[in-house]
């Protein structure tokens, strides 16, 4: 077997020499300050940030209502419910 065959994970040789990005974050100091004041808050998965967002949510995509969730699977189930192909029983 040669090195080109065994993936890089496993000791093979990497296909590429340098770090390939898959995106970058463009967050700037009023993002973190912003996150500060929320984590300092009574308020960290609900209150009135996350309602000021939803709102923001929907009026970007033009949605009558938007719902943020905090966890993936709650988000997909609800999605999932909310469409009709969901059988909670």
């Amino acid at each position: 077997m040669t090195d080109k065959a065994i993936p890089a994970i496993r000791g093979g040789t990497p296909v590429r020499s340098e770090y390939l990005f898959y995106g970058k974050q463009l967050l700037d100091d009023a993002d973190v300050e912003a996150v500060i004041q929320v984590l300092r808050s009574d308020f960290l998965t609900t209150g009135p940030v996350v309602e000021r967002f939803e709102s923001a949510i929907a009026d970007y995509t033009g949605a009558k209502y938007a719902v943020a969730f905090f966890k993936w699977y709650r988000s997909s189930s609800r999605s999932l419910l909310c469409s009709g192909n969901y059988d909670w029983r």
